[in-house]
């Protein structure tokens, strides 16, 4: 005999024998809330819906229970009460349609966990902006077990009043996308909202996500707090921020800094994440190892005249900032400070009120070994015209920058907010490399003063010639027609030279020809005052007579552009080793006499053969 356990109301209940017998009713008495209990023998039977009606608090030993009528319900009819169903133990509950079947779960579903997910609301957290579900959420957060786990904060405004601490756990906190999921600091809160890693120990192996932090906004209500960061990260491996929102923070939006023990390491911050209007810092990136920005918006983050940026990056803090968008940041846009190993590439960077990039280091370490290629500046020295650069490099002899390229990228000064230069270099400062950037508006100036730092091909807006470039190996081609090389700074000098002890080859194809200077400026030769305007050359076949010994003979030849006081030499090839004296001289404009006077001692019959006249004007 099995028990049947009536729990409230009134209840029928068919057993089935291969007929339905044996109908039991059974009810509260009128003077008690104990519920009657009434033995059944169901003997292994199942238990089947005589269109009976509601059962309520059946419990079955053996068997199935079987609804045959269409479009069954199992509910609760009790307002705003519970129902539960589930299996016992380590059961499975299975929820398992025909082939034909779907199952259908809703309207809203919250799932306890910690498989597939933990759902905040489960664990009493509402959503509404007004509750307080600190408690709520840190309780979701300790139910991830130790081999990690995910947390879902579906579409709401969850007030929080402490920090929710992750600690080591392996986790992946989500929202329903940013602005959709909002966790706010409640007034007066004054801690960071969201901390990773304890100091000590280093979630989630090489081989996976240890944190996983997307979707939501994280609004710091920096009005209410006197401090207080959107995320902190002490320690941590693949660590991944993507696709958030962490706006008005009092101190931080982002701060990533280690200890003596560990650090952060392997930091993605990714997938559109904005940035914004926190008071200090958008992101702070201290020790730490191989931090990446990819494809965010940082902007507008910092106070007025203090020295606070949308980016900063101190010491032991190596990093990569690329394919983001960072404005307007209320000192400069980013500060690398004494950070060495880093690389800031591809970007939108522009409105700062003062630099752009600001490099600087400390007495014994300098901001060194850094990359800066293929970005956009547009608008900087924004608070004070033609006082700021787009990239300042070391400010003085404790503060210096060095091994920096700066590599194709493009300077645009509007007419609005000149730079003082596009980049400046404190003389402090060495070894510095700014080669190949495109610089549109004025001024068009880089100016270096460091020991061995070089600017080469940097282009001004509409000069399409290339200026100063050095090729370590291999050939500099130019492919289009009448190809220059020239220097379009008014008196500047241009110097194409070899190195060391090596030639330098001025040498056209067969068809060719060198030409050195005009018949304006000149050349000169050696180092020597004497500018030689142009050089004229003319031949022509010349058969002198006979000539007796002291014998004279002369001819004329044309050579276009010579004047009178021109240099002239001329030679005949058919002399060879006979003593006879070659003279020339500009007779008239275009003509040149050439004199041959016999000195062998004999008589001389010179074949003939070609007069070459050269005519040199200064």
């Amino acid at each position: 005999m099995k028990n049947l356990i009536l729990a409230m109301g009134i209840m029928f209940v068919a057993v089935s024998s291969g007929m339905y017998t044996n109908i039991v009713q059974a009810e509260y008495p009128q003077s008690t809330t104990t519920p009657l209990a009434v033995d059944l023998d169901f003997n292994g039977r199942n238990i089947t819906n005589a269109g009976i009606g509601t059962f309520n608090g059946v419990r079955i030993p053996a068997g199935d229970l079987i609804m045959t009528g269409s479009n069954e319900v199992i509910y609760t009819n009790a307002t705003n009460s519970d129902l539960t169903i589930r299996s016992n133990g380590t059961g499975k509950l299975s929820l398992n349609p025909s082939s034909s079947g779907v199952v259908e779960i809703g309207n809203d579903v919250y799932i306890k966990g910690p498989r597939p997910w933990i759902d905040v609301r489960a664990y009493g957290a509402k959503g509404d902006g007004t509750t307080n579900d600190t408690t709520a959420i840190k309780n979701a957060i300790a139910a991830v077990p130790t081999s990690g786990g995910n947390i879902y904060l579906p579409e709401g405004t969850y007030l929080i009043s402490d920090t929710l601490d992750f600690g080591a756990k392996t986790l992946d906190f989500v929202g329903a996308g940013f602005g959709a999921t909002v966790i706010k600091l409640a007034n007066a809160t004054s801690k960071d909202m969201i901390n990773i890693g304890d100091g000590l120990t280093v979630p989630g192996p090489a081989d996976k996500i240890g944190v996983r932090v997307a979707n939501m906004t994280l609004d710091g209500e920096s009005a209410g707090q006197t401090l207080g960061s959107g995320i902190r990260m002490v320690s941590g491996t693949n660590i991944v921020i993507e696709r958030m929102q962490v706006i008005d923070c009092k101190d931080y939006g982002i701060y990533i800094h280690g200890n003596a023990t560990t650090t952060p390491a392997i930091v993605l911050i990714h997938g559109q994440t904005r940035v914004e209007y926190n008071l200090k810092h958008g992101i702070f990136i201290g020790q730490s190892d191989g931090v990446v920005v990819d494809g965010c918006w940082l902007g507008d983050n910092g106070t007025t005249n203090q020295d606070y940026y949308n980016l900063y990056s101190e010491g032991y803090g190596s990093f990569r900032l690329i394919n983001s968008w960072v404005w307007q940041g209320k000192r400069a846009n980013i500060r690398v400070h004494a950070s060495q190993s880093w690389q800031i590439v591809g970007n939108y960077i522009l409105s700062s009120p003062r630099e752009n990039i600001l490099i600087t280091g400390t007495s014994t370490r300098d901001g060194a070994v850094g990359n800066i290629t293929g970005n956009h500046f547009l608008s900087a020295s924004e608070s004070s015209a033609s006082t700021y650069p787009h990239i300042q490099l070391g400010t003085s002899s404790t503060s210096k920058a060095t091994s920096i390229s700066i590599v194709g990228n493009t300077f645009a000064n509007p007419g609005a907010y000149p730079v003082s230069t596009n980049v400046d270099e404190d003389s402090n400062s060495y070894n510095n490399n700014v080669a190949g950037n495109n610089i549109n508006g004025s001024p068009s100036t880089i100016t270096l003063r460091g020991s061995g730092s070089e600017k080469v091909s940097n282009v001004p807006e509409g000069v399409s010639q290339i200026n100063g470039i050095r090729v370590p190996s291999g050939d500099i081609i130019m492919t289009g027609a009448s190809q220059v090389i020239y220097t379009n700074a008014t008196n500047s000098d241009l110097t194409v030279r070899s190195n060391g002890t090596g030639k330098l080859f001025l040498n056209p194809s067969t068809s060719g020809r060198v030409d050195i200077g005009n018949n304006s400026y000149g050349v000169t030769i050696g180092g020597g005052t004497g500018v030689i305007l142009q050089h004229l050359s003319a031949t022509a076949t010349w058969d002198p007579p006979s000539l007796n010994n002291g014998a004279v003979t002369s001819t004329t030849i044309t050579v276009t552009g010579a004047g009178l006081g021109d240099i002239v030499n001329a030679s005949h090839n058919q002399i060879g080793a006979n003593n006879v004296i070659v003279s020339a001289h500009v007779q008239a404009a275009d003509t040149v006499r050439v004199v041959l006077r016999n000195d062998s001692g004999g008589t001389l019959n010179i074949a003939s053969g070609t007069l070459r006249v050269n005519v040199w004007k200064y």
